[in-house]
């Protein structure tokens, strides 16, 4: 469905795009909008057509169509459909802006190596076995038979897999000495995150005077935990 608008103003699309454009829309009082209207909600709600008629009716541009919009897009790396995941604290939340401040604290101290700074995080991951054997990659070749160059081709792994479980990646590392540490473990369970620090204190840091971790705020990587090891 598509309506020819009366009023310019209605074309200038603004955060308040729901309140005043989609009624006059609804009143059939003019306006131009896709028959997808009640899904958009703002600016991330908006389409390449969207884009095109509200840099036309602004006169950005004279004529410009909504292909030409995703080119632009494009030569300048905006992608308006994707999201990056960011840390947003509540607000006002004190204990959250005075860890930060803790940690923005530790990563402005230069370099000791008397005191290591050591950063701990982990991932979990799923564990997939093949059923089918893979197709090896293969580069270009001849064929023997017709002496022929050949194609290669990347490797090969068939889409469906069996479930063996999860299990744990957590990595050490210290950014300003250069080291870094994986291990993979079959759970994460509170006695994990005290036994792998025991760990490396003791095979890769010996000898300094105090270790300063940086690591989540989780249940099984208190500090607390270490005091049974």
């Amino acid at each position: 469905m598509r309506i020819k608008a009366k009023d310019p103003a209605l074309i200038a699309l603004t955060g308040e795009f729901l309140k005043v454009y989609l009624p006059s829309v609804r009143s059939g009082d003019g306006g131009t909008i896709d028959s997808y209207w009640h899904s958009i909600q703002g600016y991330a709600g908006w389409t390449l057509r969207l884009l095109a008629e509200y840099c036309m009716e602004n006169q950005y541009l004279v004529s410009v169509s909504h292909t030409a919009i995703g080119d632009m897009l494009n030569t300048n790396e905006l992608k308006p459909h994707l999201s990056r995941y960011w840390c947003i604290p509540k607000l006002n939340d004190a204990a959250f802006v005075a860890n930060m401040e803790d940690v923005l604290t530790i990563y402005e101290m230069p370099y000791t190596p008397e005191i290591p700074v050591i950063c701990m995080d982990e991932k979990p991951v799923q564990l997939l076995g093949g059923i089918r054997e893979r197709i090896q990659a293969r580069p270009l070749h001849t064929d023997p038979g017709t002496r022929l160059p050949q194609l290669g081709y990347c490797e090969k792994i068939d889409s469906e897999y069996v479930w063996c479980g999860t299990a744990g990646i957590f990595m050490f590392t210290e950014p300003l000495g250069g080291w870094r540490h994986v291990l993979a473990k079959a759970h994460r369970k509170r006695g994990d995150f005290a036994q792998m620090m025991l760990s490396v204190a003791e095979k890769y840091y010996p000898d300094v005077k105090k270790i300063i971790l940086v690591a989540d705020n989780l249940n099984t990587q208190q500090g607390i935990l270490l005091r049974g090891v």
